[in-house]
């Protein structure tokens, strides 16, 4: 999470340091939002995860976050169905 609150703040053109508690806050909250959909979400690793929890905090930060889930649903069906067709990967190999 360390590497991700200063690219967060420089995406959302935040200069200050006042609202970094508020920013760790929303990173961590997008973080467990989207664990609980595919426990394999990896922002910092997955460049696709990272996107995808800006955009969470940028909502949220800018106070219209019951909003997100609409206007990402394309994307937050991809990131479920990942985990879907990770897990049948692994099965499949398991029983090879």
């Amino acid at each position: 999470m360390g590497e991700l609150l200063p690219k967060l703040k420089q995406r959302l053109k935040v200069v200050s340091n006042v609202f970094d508690d508020d920013l760790k806050l929303i990173i961590d909250s997008g973080i467990e939002y989207f664990k609980n959909i595919n426990d394999d979400f990896s922002p910092g690793d997955k460049h696709s995860d990272t996107v995808l929890l800006f955009e969470y905090c940028r909502y949220y930060f800018n106070d219209v976050g019951e909003l997100f889930s609409t206007n990402y649903a394309k994307e937050l069906l991809q990131l479920s169905l990942r985990g879907v067709i990770d897990e049948t990967k692994v099965g499949d190999s398991s029983s090879e």
